[in-house]
């Protein structure tokens, strides 16, 4: 969760500071190692050994700048990228285009409107090189399905020991992960129940993870590891459940009923206009405007109505911050409404329109590239599973954003779904390649006939 100018709350006790546990290093300095000498396959293993495991206040400081082991290893990931020449096969598509304009526009917006001398130069500097270094990658490293079905392995496994701490959380109401700082040792308490987090800044974030790492996991099920698909989504499900969290049980019913809607694949136009022609009825035929739909649903409990007040003070504020942004934050929208935990809002007062429409257009790009894979003619039943389903993980991060604003190592996630859209014209072309290879070649019409061959 963040406020007005991008903050989390849950990193200001060690942010700017260096937090090196000897336990996390250790882990650091192996995932490293890994990631340089494992074949490219496998080299999402320590990356999300990291996410998972170690916590976002682990970090150096150099020269004044935060460098968190994720943001630590995605550079020795690129330098891993560089040393094989794993660039090899890139080239520029939609989705690196998009990556990149909002990222500039994300960066320059705030530092334009407050000074480069305000610190916030520094702090934007860093969110683009998470965003650039991690998206790109993924963007190298996922070059065929196996190397995409290693990563829905690679989760299912995890999602195994991970439940187990998650499981020790919500049975002690202490977490472990807290020895390495920058999380409570004491679990929170709302309404009753515990909010486990492991790892991660947040219950939320947590649970949002897992949520949208569903489909992923699901992948295996067309490779017949059924049962590590069954261990990996009950885990993760469990891990929704500790988190005590209604957004990532949100995200859960999203990507499930997205999931479904396979089936009438052909269709989901005709649903999509037909969700926008209920909402603009519904908008001139109710007294409150449609979005107080969010408050009227009571869904997210308490929640609700404040994801309510931040959209209804988003819009009836327009003016504060459509041009570059809000320099006076959001706090007079409502009650606690300083607390932005939707994160379309977030762009918005961050860089304006321009931000806003920049971040919704790679959202949309996103979904145009999976739409056009999805139809290509050439592409097999197995493969159009397999796709889909990052199209519902992406639309499970999508829903997320209306919840939580992301910070830390759940970035991760995302950006892995981003690198496999970006790459998904190479695995269909790569995938038909294989299979065009096979062709069977008559034998001839000599006396001994010869056994046919494949090419």
């Amino acid at each position: 969760m963040e406020n007005s100018a991008g903050v989390s709350y849950f990193q200001n006790d060690w942010a700017n500071h260096t937090t090196l546990h000897p336990l996390g290093l250790a882990v650091l300095l192996i995932s490293a190692t890994s990631l340089l000498l494992v074949p490219r396959r496998f080299a999402v293993w320590p990356i999300f050994v990291i996410v998972l495991f170690v916590a976002s206040a682990q970090r150096l400081i150099i020269f004044g700048a935060d460098f968190d082991f994720l943001r630590i290893l995605s550079c020795v990931g690129i330098l891993r990228v560089l040393i094989n020449r794993e660039y090899s096969h890139f080239r520029v598509n939609r989705v690196d285009v998009w990556v990149v304009a909002w990222t500039i526009v994300a960066f320059a917006m705030p530092v334009i409107r407050l000074g480069p001398g305000s610190g916030v130069f520094v702090t934007r500097l860093g969110f683009a090189v998470d965003v650039l270094g991690q998206y790109f990658l993924f963007r190298f490293l996922f070059r065929d399905w196996d190397d995409v079905l290693e990563l829905s392995r690679c989760l299912a496994i995890l999602a195994i020991p991970v439940s187990a701490f998650f499981m020790l959380e919500s049975s002690t109401g202490r977490n472990l992960f807290a020895v390495l700082g920058g999380l409570p040792e004491i679990t929170p308490i709302r309404d009753g129940r515990l909010r486990c987090q492991g790892a991660f800044g947040h219950s939320i974030l947590a649970g949002c993870f897992w949520a949208a790492a569903m489909p992923v996991i699901a992948m295996q099920w067309w490779r017949k590891r059924r049962i590590l698909v069954g261990f990996g989504c009950i885990c993760a499900l469990f891990i929704v459940y500790a988190s005590a969290s209604a957004t990532p049980l949100l995200c859960v019913l999203a990507v499930v009923s997205a999931a479904f809607l396979y089936f009438v694949r052909k269709y989901v136009w005709l649903l999509r206009w037909g969700v926008v022609a209920t909402l603009i009825v519904l908008h001139f035929s109710m007294e409150a405007p449609v979005w107080h739909l969010i408050a009227r649903t009571g869904f997210l409990g308490g929640s609700s109505w404040h994801r309510y007040v931040l959209v209804n003070g988003a819009i009836t504020h327009f003016h504060e911050w459509w041009l570059m942004g809000s320099s006076i934050g959001t706090a007079h929208w409502g009650h606690f409404a300083f607390d932005v935990t939707n994160y379309y809002i977030v762009q918005a007062v961050h860089g304006g329109v321009l931000q806003l429409a920049m971040f919704i257009g790679l959202i949309v790009v996103v979904f145009m590239e999976i739409g056009r894979t999805i139809r290509r003619r050439d592409l097999s039943k197995v493969e159009s599973y397999m796709v889909w389903a990052v199209g519902v993980a992406a639309f499970g991060h999508a829903v997320n954003w209306f919840g939580v604003s992301y910070f830390g190592q759940i970035w991760a996630g995302w950006y892995a779904v981003l690198g496999i859209v970006a790459n998904l014209p190479r695995l269909v072309a790569k995938d038909s390649e294989r299979k065009g290879a096979l062709v069977y070649v008559p034998p001839t019409t000599s006396s001994n006939w010869q056994e046919a061959s494949i090419r």
